[in-house]
């Protein structure tokens, strides 16, 4: 059954993001989170399930930043990395979820992640038109900072709520900020891509810990 739900979930990536990151648009079908990340905790079990899973939220996320233009408004901005951040919170949360269930073969944690960590996203990034170079790029850039600060080394504090090196999807998100930022001619380093990135930062733990305790992580 992995296959199947994986497609499903796959196909539907827009609307298993905006369940993930609590986003308040009207939508026609809302799912609700907590059973979301479980079910996706199920078919993670499989390793490539989850790499398609987290392909296909990368390239939702870099897709939707690549719309925009330089004047965006630092509110819309803002408040798109954040659902970003939050929702890569919780594909980080299932990841960890599997890695520490896995904990008593540190070689089988091991084989799990080198099969999800083998993305190859840039394929298939150039369908919207108009944005398609800037898309892979940001694509490029988001996977490969997740696959750079992946790790089976992941750790609980002592109310068993996940520790926050577990933290790889806001690396990735840290990146396709700064990438958008140079692509639109900005400066990655400048006072607004700061406030997007420690904006982001915070959702992210918000997302990690809310899916952590959907999986029984921490308290409830």
């Amino acid at each position: 059954m992995r296959g199947p739900i994986t497609n499903v979930l796959r196909d539907y990536v827009s609307e298993t993001h905006d369940a993930l990151s609590g986003t308040k648009d009207d939508v026609a079908v809302r799912l609700d989170p907590g059973a979301l990340t479980r079910t996706m905790r199920g078919v993670a079990e499989d390793p490539e399930s989850f790499r398609a899973l987290h392909e296909a939220e990368i390239k939702h996320v870099a897709h939707g930043l690549a719309t925009f233009q330089p004047d965006v408004s630092p509110k819309v901005m803002n408040g798109f990395m954040k659902n970003a951040a939050h929702a890569m919170g919780a594909y980080d949360a299932v990841q960890a979820d599997v890695i520490l269930d896995h904990k008593e073969s540190e070689a089988a944690a091991k084989a799990w992640q080198v099969k999800a960590a083998q993305h190859v996203v840039s394929a298939g990034a150039t369908k919207i038109p108009g944005v398609g170079d800037i898309a892979v790029r940001l694509v490029d850039a988001g996977a490969k900072a997740w696959l750079d600060n992946a790790t089976t080394d992941i750790q609980l504090d002592a109310n068993g709520k996940l520790e926050a090196n577990a933290r790889a999807g806001s690396e990735s998100v840290n990146k396709m900020v700064a990438t958008w930022y140079t692509e639109r001619g900005l400066d990655p380093d400048g006072g607004d891509a700061d406030d997007d990135q420690h904006e982001a930062n915070n959702t992210y733990e918000s997302g990690l810990t809310e899916a952590g305790r959907s999986l029984g992580r921490g308290d409830n």
